[in-house]
C-alpha cells in the first residue's frame, strides 16, 4: 500500500498542474473510488478510468534505435488505419468525459503527424479534460500552426530530445533533425510568450545512454535556456538502474495498475489492457460504448488474475510474465 501511494504521489508531482486544472468534484470522487477498488482488487468496478491513452497515429517518420518501429514485422502488425479521425475521438471520449481527468494522445506513432490532433485537443479542452502527448518534434511547422497549438488548450508537450548536441542526438533518433527540434522548441517558447500563455508546458525528455550521459548536466542546468519549462531524465531500460527498478517493481504481488486506472485505445478503436499487450483485443470503443467496455467480461477476467486469494491462478500468461518478470 505504501509503495502504491509513493508511486501515485510521484505521478501527481509530475502532472499536478493538469490534475489541479481539470479535477472536478465528480472526477475527484471517481478517482477516490478507483483507488479503493484497486486496493481491494475488485473485478467489476463502480469507478471509470481516470485516464485515457488514445493513439492518434501509428505512423512515425523516425526509426529510433530500440523502438519497435524499426521492425517491418512490427509495423505490419499495426492497424492498417494509420490515423484516428476527430469524430472517432469524440465517440471514444464522450461516454467517459465526466470522470476522465486527462488524456495522453500517444502510443505507437508520432501524434503530430495526425492533421486533426489539435482539433482533438480543442474538443477535450471544451470538456475540461487535460491533454498531454509526447513528440519527437522533428517536423516543419508554420507560425500559424504553432499559434494554433498554443491556443488549443494543450496542457503539456513532452519533447523527446536525447542529446544536447547533434552528435549524440543522431545516435539514437535516427532520421531526426537536431537543429530543427531545438529551433521548434525555441519558436514555441517565443509563441507562448507572445500570446501570454503558460501552456502547453514543454518538457525535455532525455533518455540517458552511455553515449550521452555526459550531457545530463546540460539538461539539468540549462533546460530553460533552450526554451523548456521542465526536464526529465529517463535511463535506458536495458541499463543497470532500470534493472534495479524492475527487481523492486516485481518483488511484490501487486494488482495491475493499468487494469484499474487507464484505458488504452488504438487508432482503430481497439481497446487493450496496456501498452505491453499489442496483440490483445478486449473490445472496440468505436463499435461499443467505451464505458461498457471498461467492465466487460474480459476486463473482469484479467483483474481476477490479481486477486488476493488466488493470485496468479487464473492470470493471463502475458500478465503472469509481466508480474513475475526477472531481470535480463
Amino acid at each position: 500500500m505504501t509503495k502504491n501511494l509513493h508511486s501515485k504521489w510521484t505521478y501527481v508531482q509530475r502532472h499536478w498542474r493538469i490534475l489541479v486544472r481539470h479535477l472536478t468534484m465528480r472526477r475527484a470522487v471517481n478517482l477516490a473510488i478507483n483507488s479503493v477498488e484497486l486496493h481491494l482488487r475488485r473485478r467489476r468496478l463502480l469507478s471509470y478510468p481516470p485516464y485515457l491513452k488514445i493513439d492518434p497515429s501509428v505512423r512515425c517518420q523516425l526509426r529510433c534505435v530500440g523502438c519497435p518501429q524499426v521492425s517491418d514485422k512490427f509495423r505490419a502488425s499495426l492497424p492498417k488505419k494509420g490515423f484516428l479521425a476527430v469524430d472517432e475521438f469524440k465517440k471514444i471520449v464522450r461516454p467517459l468525459a465526466k470522470t476522465t481527468i486527462a488524456i495522453s494522445l500517444s502510443q505507437f506513432g508520432e501524434p503530430l503527424l495526425n492533421k486533426d490532433i489539435l482539433s482533438m485537443v480543442e474538443f477535450a479542452h471544451s470538456l475540461r479534460i487535460g491533454v498531454h502527448f509526447p513528440t519527437n518534434f522533428s517536423l516543419k511547422f508554420s507560425d500559424a500552426y504553432l499559434e494554433q497549438l498554443v491556443k488549443s488548450g494543450l496542457d503539456k508537450l513532452t519533447v523527446a530530445l536525447d542529446g544536447a548536441s547533434k552528435e549524440t542526438y543522431d545516435q539514437y533518433r535516427v532520421g531526426g533533425n537536431f537543429d530543427l527540434v531545438t529551433r521548434n522548441v525555441r519558436r514555441l517558447s517565443d509563441m507562448k510568450r507572445r500570446l501570454k500563455s503558460r501552456t502547453p508546458l514543454v518538457e525535455w525528455k532525455f533518455v540517458v545512454f552511455d553515449h550521452n550521459e555526459h550531457e545530463t548536466e546540460v539538461v539539468r542546468t540549462r533546460f530553460r535556456e533552450w526554451g523548456f519549462d521542465s526536464h526529465s531524465l529517463v535511463y535506458d531500460r536495458h541499463g543497470e538502474s532500470s534493472r534495479r527498478v524492475r527487481l523492486s517493481r516485481y518483488a511484490a504481488r501487486k494488482p495491475c495498475f493499468w487494469l484499474y486506472n487507464t484505458m488504452h485505445v488504438d487508432c482503430d478503436g481497439t481497446v487493450r489492457p496496456c501498452c505491453g499487450a499489442p496483440d490483445w483485443r478486449i473490445g472496440n470503443a468505436l463499435e461499443t460504448d467505451s464505458a461498457a467496455v471498461w467492465n466487460s467480461c474480459r476486463y473482469q477476467e484479467l483483474r481476477a488474475g490479481f486477486g488476493f486469494r488466488k493470485y496468479g491462478q487464473n492470470m493471463d500468461p502475458l500478465c503472469r510474465k509481466c508480474s513475475k518478470e526477472e531481470p535480463a
